[in-house]
Parts: structure tokens; C-alpha cells; sequence
């Protein structure tokens, strides 16, 4: 695994929406992202891009390992309120799997929220090890079963 891997995170935008559907659709990524609801089609897609979009308290970059190339993956945040002092992450990569990219956008996101005083919580799958093991090397703590066989670790930023 390559610690120097150079990741971009770029908000996501309508032209990104093919990839979404693709990777939303794949069963196997599906299962690692505990999806509750796979859309029936691009529309579907379309129609909570708008939503989300307009909804302040969430934020989604796509990621890139260079600005120029098809993205890999994308990071939500999903702030609890309006003070953002909280927010749930989710990482998919869907491309380029365990080359580091998931230590390289925490640790940009690290970088960003800097100072902040943010705390990260992340909800994943008891089945998802990778997952759990990179949370765990950027220093969030177990902090609670979550439903659903899954678990809740968190970290503050400063």
C-alpha cells in the first residue's frame, strides 16, 4: 500500500452522477456501504443529486487520484445540525482499492477541518475489516455498537 498516492477531493457535480448510479448499483460495494436504498435508475439518481445539493448540512467531493482522470471514489459528510461541530464521514472507493486512497482523503479532510474542533464520527459494517482498520490508523476510537451489526468510531479534529 502507497502512502504517496496524490488524491484530489473535487465537489461533486451533475456530470458525476453516471459514476454515482455505476458504483450505487454494484452489489459488492453495496454491501461494504450498508445501503439501504439502490435506485432504479439514473433518474433516481438525478432526483437526490438536486436534494442533496441543495441540503447545507451535507457535503460529498468526489475523489481523484489525478484532477484530469475518471474519479474513484467519493467522501460525504453529513453534518448533525447547523453548527457543524459533527458530521458522519463515508468513504467508497470503488476503483483503486487498497493503494491508500482512503489514508489520503482522511488525512486531506484532517488537513481541511484543521482547527475546528469537528468531530468525525463513522458508522461502518462489523463485515467491513478495511474500513474499520483505516479508521482505526487515523486515530478515531470505538465509540459505540451501532444497529445493524455495525459500529460507530469517531475522532475529534484540532
Amino acid at each position: 500500500m502507497s502512502n504517496s498516492v496524490n488524491v484530489s477531493l473535487v465537489a461533486i457535480s451533475a456530470q458525476d452522477l453516471d459514476y454515482i448510479f455505476e458504483w450505487q448499483k454494484d452489489v459488492n460495494l453495496a454491501q461494504l456501504r450498508q445501503a439501504r436504498g439502490i435506485p432504479s435508475s439514473l433518474d433516481d439518481v438525478k432526483v437526490w443529486f438536486n436534494l442533496v445539493s441543495k441540503n447545507r448540512l451535507i457535503e460529498i467531493w468526489m475523489i481523484a487520484i489525478d484532477r484530469h482522470e475518471a474519479p474513484v471514489g467519493y467522501v460525504r459528510l453529513d453534518f448533525v445540525d447547523s453548527e457543524r461541530k459533527e458530521a458522519y464521514i463515508g468513504i467508497l472507493v470503488a476503483q483503486n482499492r487498497n493503494q491508500g486512497i482512503g489514508t489520503e482523503v482522511l488525512k486531506k479532510l484532517m488537513t481541511f477541518y484543521s482547527g475546528s474542533g469537528l468531530k468525525l464520527r463513522a458508522r461502518v459494517s462489523l463485515e467491513n475489516t478495511a474500513s474499520i482498520r483505516l479508521f482505526k490508523k487515523m486515530q478515531f476510537s470505538e465509540c459505540e455498537i451501532g444497529e445493524k451489526d455495525s459500529i460507530v468510531l469517531e475522532r475529534f479534529v484540532w
